[in-house]
């Protein structure tokens, strides 16, 4: 599978490529748009989109700013000290609990990598030990917990999360008072993020029908959440590819040179991308040790070159484990547009030039228009 995408000079690998960018960049963009901004002629689009989706196991989901709703980001690396459940028991464990995103089996120096959301109103030694009452009550266990502070990459979140914690935040009108508590949704809100974590290119006039909302509202909501900053853009996962493992890897700065050169590095080796996905799929800061986390796919080669890529980053030492298998959640697997990266790892103004425009909710002319690129006032539906 990977060949078919990435046969140097084939001109179906590069158009593959590109579009797979454009969604990546915005799952939901026009045909017409993504073609003009890729350089795409000569080929039926639509067409090829639906075989890469078919191929690819391709999904759609928002990216949503966890900080506008009131949510902290935590990595937790659990160690069994002596016996260990078994994987059925550890799945249903980590499933059960709303807080829990993404969790994964590893070989190394920990036995799982759990990815979990605090919220701001709770103290974060409060939510943590709530976590450990939870999950794996019976074992013996070593937890070595830091907040994470993701740069780049998505993992989307669980249905759980939306039924049993975000539900809770639905703000209803009270004795005639309009202001919001912190970190509250409107119902409409809430149905919109739900279904678009769920299914990124769900058609607006379905949620509408869902939930009983007036035709439109969806999609009003839609661009207010992104004009509030709260969906950032709808992505995509491709869930069909054949990863054999992913790397677990833990940059540690051991000096001020490492600490000011680690971003940028990691940023020039994210651009260097000829493949069908990125070459990490998530990076970010942590506390222990204090330096990166990287997570890097491995779907058919190049394990050795990404190890001795992160090995030879001056001022940081590397410790990696494998990631065997997902048990709770995923990470996406995209294709970013690497002129996008800057802004990313805090890289400067400079990678900002020449960015390409992936969003076709503005035309020229300024008006507000939907995702396919017309006038608002002439169709409600995207």
């Amino acid at each position: 599978m990977q060949a078919m995408y990435n046969a140097a000079g084939s001109r179906e690998g590069e158009v593959n490529r590109k579009i797979l960018t454009a969604l990546s960049m915005n799952g939901r963009i026009s045909v017409p748009h993504l073609e003009r901004i890729m350089g795409i002629d000569g080929v039926d689009t639509h067409a090829r989109i639906k075989k890469l989706e078919n191929e690819l196991g391709i999904k759609y989901t928002a990216v949503i700013d966890l900080g506008k709703l009131g949510l902290d980001e935590y990595l937790a690396f659990i160690r069994f000290t002596d016996r260990m459940p078994g994987p059925d028991e550890i799945k249903v464990d980590l499933q059960n609990s709303p807080y829990v995103q993404c969790a994964m089996a590893t070989t190394g120096s920990f036995d799982l990598l759990v990815y979990f959301l605090v919220e701001k109103c709770m103290s974060s030694a409060a939510a943590i030990n709530a976590l450990r009452n939870s999950i794996f009550k019976e074992y013996n266990t070593s937890w070595r917990v830091t907040p994470f502070y993701k740069s780049f990459g998505h993992i989307p979140l669980r249905d759980r999360f939306f039924d049993s914690i975000i539900k809770k935040r639905i703000w209803h009108r009270e004795n005639g008072r309009a202001e919001k508590k912190p970190w509250s949704l409107a119902y409409r809100e809430y149905a919109v993020l739900r279904e678009l974590c769920i299914d990124g290119n769900t058609e607006f006039n379905s949620i509408d029908d869902k939930y009983g909302f007036d035709r439109g509202r969806s999609q009003y909501t839609y661009h207010q959440l992104k004009s509030d900053g709260i969906i950032g853009r709808i992505t995509i996962d491709m869930r069909a590819l054949p990863v054999r493992h992913s790397l677990i890897t833990r940059v540690e700065k051991l000096n001020l040179h490492g600490a000011a050169m680690l971003p940028r590095a990691l940023l020039s080796q994210l651009s260097d991308n000829t493949g069908i996905t990125d070459r990490y799929s998530l990076i970010g800061e942590i506390h222990a040790p204090d330096g990166v986390l990287v997570v890097a796919p491995i779907i058919s080669g190049g394990e050795a070159a990404i190890r001795s890529a992160l090995n030879d980053i001056n001022g940081t030492r590397s410790d990696t484990s494998i990631a065997t298998s997902a048990i709770v959640g995923c990470i996406c697997m995209r294709r970013f547009d690497a002129a996008h990266l800057g802004m990313h790892l805090g890289c400067g103004a400079k990678m900002a030039k020449g960015v390409i425009s992936y969003d076709t909710s503005k035309k020229e002319d300024g008006k507000r228009r939907d995702i396919r690129g017309i006038e608002k006032e002439d169709s409600i539906d995207a």
